[in-house]
């Protein structure tokens, strides 16, 4: 799911005309890039700033450690015409924070299953599924139609969307990544659009699922495949794979990496196995230069999470990828913190453009020029944001101003619950008949509708206004 580019552009122009604080020139100019005026040796050294902050990779999927066997049984299954029991629906099952997202990724992408199938395409599903959102991308990614044949699939009902989806299924070889299904009713809704029972086709469905009894639902004759928690050998590869990439403090002497190394593996133990946990925590640590705060930082842990052991327990190891979470916010500056809590405006899963989220940050009056600096707002903007994503705090493909941003599913959740927690933001969904009323000190509300993708955000004070 993507942003409407038209919509995010009319709301940074209502956000500037109501904030009333940037100038009458970049007004003027449509909001495009702002800059002050600077000679060519200034715009040389904010190119060289760029350059160096994209020279850190930030394809979070080029950090996996631990799923070497996955990959292959899973791969295995999807390709392997001798196997007996031709599993229409594979699952992918486990808490959150286990990569079951990134390990159906590399599956999805792995040259053998690439070979395989006719047609892909993946889907993510999230806790407010809009099926015709769904399945009208699911076509999409198998035939990439024209405009026009775009348009006419607008116009099929529900009902003949679903039959030229299982048809298409039915006579070619395809692969459908269903990402995140939470209910057993998610599925029933999508279901008439898969040939998993009827007639011999060699299409198939990868499901993720927090809950094993979806996956059971979904196909009681399918796989069900559990990402193992990683071991402290793994946990370790990880951490230093995502430390080392973040950059590491040269002043640092021996002694001080033999003792920082000790204190790292005993927070890691903390983090029960879970990488999200784990890389989070490196993200937080890759900030920490010296010897001292890396003992404050162990302390937070361990408050944060408890002294109990975790590795049996699924209770603390919620627990654990919570804390380390909630610690990764907590040690924001004061300038990052609200970057952060305005993506709580956003939908669940929605991706976003690096680009205007940096513009509506200026509009909103969150980011400034910093002394002795010769840089516009709009890199400061990104260098904030790009902290952000070294902190694993957002996920992105590609980290440019042309790329896109993301948040995963439960740093979202600390998002919501911090944003509203600090009167920063409320959000309304209108697809939960049950949501609670707006209270009065809230400062921005932002509201999810029926539509598709259609969302908006205003300033508390204008619906008092009105």
């Amino acid at each position: 799911m993507e942003l409407d580019d038209h919509s995010e552009a009319m709301e940074t122009c209502v956000t500037i005309k109501k904030r009333q604080f940037l100038c009458e020139t970049c007004l003027q100019s449509g909001y495009g890039t702002i800059r002050h005026k600077a000679d060519e040796a200034s715009s040389s050294y904010v190119q060289k700033q760029r350059q160096l902050r994209q020279a850190y990779s930030y394809v979070e999927d080029n950090h996996v450690v631990g799923f070497d066997k996955d990959i292959q049984e899973l791969v295995a299954l999807l390709t392997e015409k001798e196997n007996p029991r031709k599993h229409k629906v594979i699952s992918l099952c486990g808490m959150g924070g286990l990569g079951k997202t990134t390990l159906a990724r590399k599956v999805y992408q792995h040259p053998q299953v690439r070979t395989h199938f006719d047609c892909y395409a993946w889907a993510s599903i999230s806790q407010q599924c809009n099926r015709r959102d769904v399945l009208e991308g699911i076509l999409f990614g198998f035939i990439f139609p024209s405009k026009e044949r775009r348009e006419e699939i607008k116009n099929l009902s529900d009902v003949e969307l679903a039959r030229e989806l299982h048809n298409f299924q039915k006579q070619n070889k395809c692969l459908v990544v269903l990402d995140d299904i939470w209910t057993p009713t998610t599925w029933d809704l999508l279901k008439h659009a898969f040939p998993t029972t009827q007639g011999d086709t060699h299409s198939k469905i990868l499901l993720t699922t927090r809950k094993n009894d979806v996956a059971l639902h979904a196909d009681q004759h399918g796989y069900i495949h559990e990402p193992h928690f990683l071991n402290e050998e793994e946990s370790w590869e990880l951490f230093q794979n995502k430390y080392s990439s973040t950059g590491t403090d040269p002043s640092n002497s021996n002694v001080d990496e033999k003792s920082k190394e000790k204190l790292a593996l005993e927070m890691l133990r903390k983090c029960s196995g879970l990488p999200l946990a784990i890389i989070v925590l490196a993200g937080l640590l890759s900030k920490k230069h010296t010897l001292y705060d890396w003992e404050l930082m162990k302390e937070n842990v361990i408050r944060c999470i408890g002294q109990g052991d975790q590795q049996h327990d699924d209770d603390l190891k919620y627990r654990s990828v919570s804390g380390v979470l909630g610690l990764s916010y907590s040690e924001l500056t004061s300038h990052l913190k609200p970057c952060f809590l305005y993506l709580a405006r956003y939908a669940e899963d929605v991706t976003i453009r690096v680009k205007w989220f940096c513009h509506i940050l200026i509009a909103e009056g969150f980011i400034w020029l910093r002394r002795g600096c010769v840089e516009t707002l709009e890199d400061v903007a990104y260098d904030w944001l790009s902290e952000l994503v070294e902190r694993s705090m957002i996920q992105v493909k590609q980290m440019s101003l042309k790329g896109r941003i993301s948040i995963h599913d439960l740093m979202r959740e600390l998002c919501l619950s911090k944003a509203q927690e600090e009167n920063f933001l409320h959000s309304i969904d209108c697809r939960n008949q049950w949501e609670e009323p707006i209270e009065t000190n809230v400062r921005r509300v932002s509201i999810y509708n029926n539509e598709r993708s259609n969302y908006d955000i205003v300033p508390m004070q204008s619906l008092f206004d009105a």
